[in-house]
């Protein structure tokens, strides 16, 4: 596993960088920020809950999915 060791505030965090870079490319294409910004957004989500993008049950990306599917 990948991961990314950032220092904020003297606390360590550990971070998955396929989760990273999966955050930075939904949030960059769901706002349209930089890739800076879009970064820094998705790390901010990863912090609170680690796979807050590819969780299984509760990830942002099977939500979305099933909305989708919802609306049809």
């Amino acid at each position: 596993m990948n991961i990314i060791k950032r220092k904020r505030g003297g606390v360590r965090n550990v971070v998955s960088k396929k989760e990273l870079e999966i955050g930075t490319k939904i949030e960059k294409k769901e706002h349209g920020f930089s890739m800076a910004i879009s970064r820094k957004i998705a790390l901010d989500h990863i912090k609170e809950f680690p796979k807050y993008y590819t969780d299984k049950r509760y990830g942002l990306i099977i939500i979305e999915k099933k909305l989708r599917n919802k609306k049809r």
